[in-house]
């Protein structure tokens, strides 16, 4: 099963909206531009579905879209999954994210905090309109389960890739408040969902999934087991881009494209090496010998080697918000956490490699279990913007097992700085606006 959202499939509030208007004056052929449509035009139901448009688009934007600042895009560079090798500017990495560290003052993390804000915000505002509309019919209304979804997934995001929480101008908290106001946002979700019925299955199935994403980062591994073993294998929730213009296009795909940016490369990635050994189809990469370097030198280490991924090999190539496969990532790292290292890697093995055709793991001690798991994480979820709540969480519960070494700050050879950073810090825009902050 695989469901697909985001920009592709929805106009957005005010175009949908406007669609919606012209339909109902279909006898009256004068043409007036009022100018953006007032707000009190969203409170009709008939424009509901405009509005979680809105959010599924906000959401595809503060994740991977927006040139200066795709959260996804600056994870990638952070953590080694791609090194930079070119533009420092939109389309690549700044010299702070070359060396692992996010800083309050940059513009890509500042953006990155806005759209991942933005789409919280989208989100939960909508499902208040929708909700104090509808009343008690809200509680079975496929719109506000899908409201309530994408709030969850916003909130998700947040909670894996920020330092602290804010919401709304308010004071900060710890970032597992993210996570504790998803998993209530995907527990309202999964129970409208169920309520609505079977043409809401794909919503019922991507909450619990994403419920089980922020119970793990609640360390509510029961919670996420039991989650994790009710979505199919697979399963996939998708987030959509297109061609259209290049702020609704899939930004890796964009930042490799050779003329003119190659910004980021797989070279002095854990991925590059792994791939040649393995041809795993999660972390393809191919080298052209009519473009051997990115555009520009980098302050580190001056041209660096074109290596380009292959996992978005067009504007429209989608990313994964959550899937089946995951969640048995899920599963097998509760194992690991009990101590049942073998059954952990070999329901990785079994159910993961096997399935993509790779020779098995072979661990034969719990920290080579934990080794071998937390880089099968990162094959899996490769640029998907989640390596480096990863990082973070293992680091905070000191679990076994070493990160591969061309990610390990430890090693010289990856030019990340000894004290990498392994969250976004509240950016100074954000700090200069909140007086809660100051």
């Amino acid at each position: 099963m695989t469901a697909s959202a985001g920009r592709r499939a929805g106009l957005g509030v005010v175009g949908a909206l406007a669609g919606t208007l012209l339909a109902a004056q279909a006898c009256d052929f004068s043409v007036t531009n009022p100018g953006p449509v007032q707000d009190q035009y969203l409170n009709n139901p008939l424009a509901f579905s405009a509005v979680v448009n809105g959010m599924a688009n906000a959401f595809v934007g503060g994740l991977a879209l927006d040139a200066t600042g795709a959260v996804a895009k600056v994870v990638a560079c952070v953590t080694r999954e791609n090194f930079p090798s070119g533009n420092l500017l939109d389309h690549g990495c700044d010299i702070n994210e070359e060396a692992g560290i996010l800083t309050p003052d940059a513009s890509h993390e500042a953006t990155a905090w806005q759209g991942a804000q933005n789409a919280r915000f989208v989100a939960e505002d909508g499902i208040k309109r929708m909700e104090a509309v509808l009343g008690e019919d809200a509680n079975t209304n496929a719109n506000v389960a899908k409201g309530y979804m994408w709030a969850g997934f916003s909130n998700r995001v947040l909670g894996e890739n920020m330092c602290r929480a804010v919401f709304d101008g308010g004071a900060a908290d710890t970032n597992t408040a993210y996570f504790s106001r998803a998993e209530a946002e995907f527990t309202k979700a999964i129970a409208i969902a169920t309520a609505v019925g079977a043409s809401q299955d794909t919503v019922r199935m991507a909450a619990i999934a994403g419920r089980a994403q922020v119970r793990v980062g609640l360390g509510d591994w029961s919670g996420a087991v039991s989650d994790a073993l009710s979505v199919p294998f697979g399963f996939k929730f998708r987030v959509n881009f297109d061609n259209i213009a290049i702020a609704t296009y899939n930004l890796f795909s964009f930042a490799i494209a050779s003329n003119p940016f190659r910004s980021l490369s797989v070279w002095n990635t854990p991925y590059k090496a792994y791939y040649t050994a393995y041809t795993d189809p999660r972390v393809p990469w191919k080298y052209n010998p009519k473009y051997p370097t990115g555009e520009l030198a980098r302050p580190c280490c001056g041209k660096v080697e074109f290596d380009a991924e292959q996992k978005f090999v067009d504007l429209v190539a989608p990313m994964n918000v959550a899937t089946g496969r995951e969640m048995l990532l899920i599963r097998a790292e509760a194992m690991l956490r009990n101590g049942q290292w073998n059954e952990a890697i070999k329901l990785v093995n079994d159910s993961l490699r096997a399935t993509v055709g790779v020779a098995p793991w072979a661990a034969t001690t719990l920290t080579e279990a934990w080794t071998d798991f937390k880089f099968e994480r990162g094959i899996e979820l490769w640029l998907e913007g989640r390596r480096l709540g990863d990082l973070r969480r293992w680091a905070a519960t000191a679990t076994p097992g070493a990160l591969q070494p061309l990610e390990d700050p430890a090693n010289p050879a990856t030019y990340l700085d000894p004290n990498r950073s392994l969250c976004f810090p509240i950016p100074t825009s954000e700090i200069q606006t909140n007086p809660n902050l100051r």
